[in-house]
């Protein structure tokens, strides 16, 4: 409910509530003694978009056991919720609205990750959360066997 118009001719000012942009109307619950006797659409206005979109992400191996991550701009974003699942364990981080990358310590050679990105708008403003995977590094197969020795080339002498 946005309020109650007194008299024939009343207005009220609101806010629009946060969610996707676009066309929406305003109802009017008309009520006699308590009961409803009509529902209208008294206005329609075009929402402007709220939400903060996702950032492009990307990650690599960096140097040692890094796990490199980085991702795009977000237009209103006062920071950015960095969260990475490697080696069995979550690391979140925040990072302030400048910043364009970090990376976590302690990627073991033979594991991949899975990370992602969210904008922060304000206090409670959350955005849509950019996403990607490391994958985990492929392995050579071991067959179990000893290797093969190499052959010894000989020589033959004429004589």
């Amino acid at each position: 409910m946005l309020g109650v118009a007194k008299g024939s001719r009343g207005s009220i000012t609101f806010t629009p509530a946060a969610g996707a942009g676009g066309t929406r109307s305003v109802v009017a619950d008309i009520e006699q003694d308590g009961q409803l006797r009509a529902r209208k659409i008294v206005a329609r206005y075009t929402a402007p978009r709220t939400g903060l979109r996702a950032p492009r992400v990307v990650v690599r191996r960096g140097s040692s056991s890094a796990l490199a991550v980085s991702w795009t701009t977000v237009p209103g974003a006062s920071a950015y919720r960095v969260s990475a699942r490697y080696n069995g364990r979550l690391a979140i981080r925040t990072m302030p609205a400048r910043a364009r990358r970090t990376s976590f310590t302690g990627l073991l050679a033979t594991s991949g990750a899975q990370v992602g990105v969210q904008p922060v708008g304000g206090a409670t403003r959350l955005g849509a959360t950019g996403r990607r995977t490391l994958a985990t590094p492929k392995t050579r197969k071991r067959t179990g066997k000893a290797p093969k020795p190499a052959k010894k080339k000989t020589s033959a002498k004429k004589g």
